[in-house]
Order: structure tokens, then sequence, then C-alpha cells
């Protein structure tokens, strides 16, 4: 799984941070085995005052 996330970050540019958390939980979530899922991203150079911005999206089957 680490690999595919890292094949799907690294294939292109990600404008909104729910795009990408919403396709990685779409990668977790093809296993049938998963009842669920939580996955957080944090941007942390965006505002020079903040520690950064993040999206945090769970998925329960």
């Amino acid at each position: 799984m680490r690999s595919e996330i890292k094949e799907l970050v690294g294939s292109r540019r990600f404008n909104l941070q729910e795009t990408l958390c919403r396709l990685i939980l779409e990668k977790i979530t093809i296993e049938k085995s998963v009842v669920g899922a939580t996955v957080t991203t944090k941007k942390i150079d965006v505002y020079p005052d903040c520690a950064g911005v993040g999206v945090q999206m769970t998925y329960t089957a």
C-alpha cells in the first residue's frame, strides 16, 4: 500500500488536500478486509504564522 500511495502522490500535482485524501482512501478501501481507515494530510508551508493546514477523512464500512 505504501508504494501505491507514493506512486499516486508522485503522479501529479494536487491543488486540494481533499482530493489527495479521497484518492488515498479509495485505494485503501479497495481491499475487502478494510473495515475502517483514516487519512490525514498536512501542508506545513502554507502560512508563515501557523504550523500547517490539514485535512482528515475517515472511512467506516
